[in-house]
């Protein structure tokens, strides 16, 4: 049985998600062929030069922007209480994964490489340390 904040955060990405539809992206929800990406993973699963990372969804933009390379919006929830705020740990984890991802490449022409971004989505608070490092 899944515990309240599972079902929360999962709500979260939901509405995040419905939200950058909206707003102009695409969810990626079926991965079968991109090799920067473990398609039986859940939840999505991204091959980094170093590691592989999870990541809550990933959204593509409906257009695409001429001259670079196509971006890749990496989507993290976090559902904590009022009382919990996102640390520093979380920041930088995410720019740490960008770092990695952004390297890994597998030098096949049959997909494009992507210029990832990432978004860290809360239902509460950032500590001070986290805001300023971001």
């Amino acid at each position: 049985m899944p515990k309240s904040y599972q079902v929360a955060g999962a709500l979260l990405e939901e509405l995040i998600m419905l939200a950058l539809e909206s707003g102009g992206y695409q969810s990626l929800l079926d991965p079968t062929g991109d090799p920067t990406i473990d398609a039986t993973a859940t939840p999505f699963t991204l091959h980094g030069r170093g590691t592989d990372h999870q990541i809550d969804a990933v959204a593509d933009p409906i257009f695409s922007q001429p001259f670079s390379n196509p971006i890749r919006l990496l989507v993290e929830a976090k559902a904590y209480n009022a009382q919990r705020p996102v640390d520093l740990r979380i920041v930088r984890n995410a720019l740490g994964t960008i770092q990695d991802l952004d390297q890994f490449w597998t030098g096949r022409n049959d997909h494009p490489r992507y210029s990832y971004r990432y978004v860290i989505f809360s239902t509460s608070d950032f500590t001070r340390d986290a805001q300023l490092y971001a």
